[in-house]
């Protein structure tokens, strides 16, 4: 997890919900900015990252497949807490990942 400068955002707040079946689950990352969910349920999920003193970002579309690791990168803006951007996973690199065990 990085600010719009690169710098490392640690202990951000992580939130994924599977798409379609109310299963959320949250985590903060590491002091170097990294999270990783394992052991998921196959589906689509929508990931929140938020911080405070930054806008929070909200993830749409991730995939979760057998046998595959979908890392995303998630650069926070400083904002205010109201504020949320929705992106699409794929204008997205690698910073935490989600897959099925």
């Amino acid at each position: 997890m990085a600010d719009s400068t690169g710098a490392v955002i640690p202990l951000a707040n992580v939130q994924i919900e599977r798409d379609g079946t109310g299963m959320k689950l949250s985590m903060e990352t590491s002091a170097s900015g990294t999270l990783s969910f394992a052991d998921l349920p196959t589906g689509v999920y929508t990931a929140v990252v938020s911080r405070p003193g930054f806008q929070a970002e909200r993830i749409t579309n991730v995939e979760v497949q057998v046998g595959r690791t979908t890392s995303l990168a998630v650069a926070l803006k400083v904002g205010g807490a109201t504020e949320t951007e929705t992106v699409s996973k794929r204008r997205r690199q690698a910073s935490f990942t989600f897959c099925h065990g």
